[in-house]
């Protein structure tokens, strides 16, 4: 049977260094027998303090849901910005192209101007040749003019000579101007590609932090949606219900655990506890890691304090069988069979429907189909005098997964 009477003093104790809230004070000692006391002088009873109450994490839902929303704008903008840089680039990327194409038209053309200022001096230097050899011949020249009787002709003749001369040269100053005009705007064009590759080079070289500006923002998102989801998970307060997938993993307990600084009495590393809570939870449906959170508050953070109803070496995180009147809790054989059965009972306790034949693994309590208080308990909240009698057990099992929730928060 699970426990009805417990925790003792010092559990309460080392509960309230642990969870920071408030105890009920120890119950007032019996009146002395040996005086005889009439209902006509019987003190009134003390007026029991508040119980700690747990409410749910509703300031620090909004909270995170504002971190959230501020997240997921910051990454539509990185986003946006990643964007507009890969159009930037694709714009450049473009405008190179066309620089380049540019660049080697009239770079052809530039050729083609050189070629064609080429050939036409080299006409005029025929020409001029020629032109010069007949200069040098001119006593024969005036001979052939005399004797033939035409001096008319003659004059004629180099008349046209003189003029075709002049025509190559205006062939030839044209030819130069046009190779001037073509390797000019050659050279433009090579200082426009130029400009145009370093402002690409310049756009491409803002991708990088764009990108990792994005996955940045993305991670900062994701986390903060994690942060969230945890606390949505417990939205309900003690109303959560046991059944359901846990919100975190068996390393971020075990993290949180040690830095608790708090030595565990356990027969296995914390690592490996705190993995078997999740995997054995996630087995049966249960909240393995609010499990974890309840066996917190049954062990005394795992301290197991000596002359309790349960010894570390016992494997028994959830106070099964410690009860008011028991001489000592049930004993197992191993950690992973003592967070299974804590598992299964929890299971029980929160569906009226489960058989012990449903059980993901063999029942470890062959019992479970006859247990009366099968479910009675759907949320955390059911536990208090049902799995223990001590009042407000559910805010306190909540109160710790609080502080697991906020330590992860703020540091994790």
């Amino acid at each position: 049977m699970i426990r009805n009477g417990r925790p003792a003093a010092l559990v309460l104790v080392l509960l309230a260094a642990l969870v920071g809230v408030a105890l009920p004070a120890a119950a007032a000692p019996p009146p002395d027998t040996t005086v005889p006391v009439t209902p006509a002088t019987t003190a009134p009873a003390p007026v029991p303090p508040p119980l700690p109450v747990t409410p749910p994490p509703t300031a620090r839902i909004a909270a995170l849901t504002t971190d959230a929303r501020v997240a997921d704008g910051a990454v539509a903008d990185a986003t946006a910005r990643r964007d507009q840089v890969q159009s930037d680039i694709t714009a450049a990327e473009a405008a190179v192209a066309q620089a380049d194409a540019a660049s080697s038209a009239l770079n052809v053309a530039a050729s083609r101007a050189a070629a064609r200022y080429d050939a036409s001096r080299a006409e005029l230097r025929r020409v001029a040749v020629a032109t010069y050899m007949q200069a040098g011949n001119a006593g024969s020249t005036i001979d052939a003019w005399i004797n033939s009787g035409d001096l008319l002709e003659a004059g004629r003749r180099q008349q046209l000579l003189d003029d075709a001369g002049e025509a190559r040269q205006q062939v030839v100053d044209q030819a130069r101007a046009d190779r001037v005009a073509a390797e000019r705007a050659a050279a433009e064009a090579e200082a426009d590609r130029r400009h145009k590759r370093d402002k690409l080079r310049d756009v491409e070289a803002e991708l990088q932090p764009a990108q990792q500006a994005l996955v940045d923002a993305q991670n900062t998102a994701n986390l903060a949606h994690v942060h969230l989801a945890r606390w949505q998970s417990v939205a309900l307060g003690t109303a959560t219900p046991i059944l359901g997938a846990p919100a975190v993993t068996g390393d971020e307990l075990a993290a949180w655990f040690a830095a608790t600084r708090r030595p565990a009495r356990i027969t296995v590393p914390i690592q490996q506890l705190t993995a078997l809570f999740i995997s054995e939870g996630q087995a049966e449906g249960v909240r393995g890691d609010i499990a974890f959170a309840q066996s917190i508050l049954e062990t005394g953070s795992l301290s197991f304090p000596d002359g309790g109803l349960v010894s570390w070496t016992d494997n028994n995180f959830a106070g099964i069988g410690a009860c008011d009147s028991c001489a000592h809790g049930h004993i197992y054989p191993d950690a992973q069979t003592g967070v299974r059965v804590q598992m299964q009972y929890l299971h029980v306790y929160a569906d009226p429907t489960m058989t012990a034949a449903r059980f993901a693994h063999p029942p470890v309590d062959p019992n479970m189909d006859r247990n009366f208080r099968k479910g009675q308990a759907p949320t955390w909240n059911g536990l208090t005098h049902t799995w223990a009698t001590a009042d407000a057990y559910g805010d306190r099992i909540l109160a710790i997964y609080y502080s697991i929730l906020d330590w992860l928060t703020q540091y994790r």
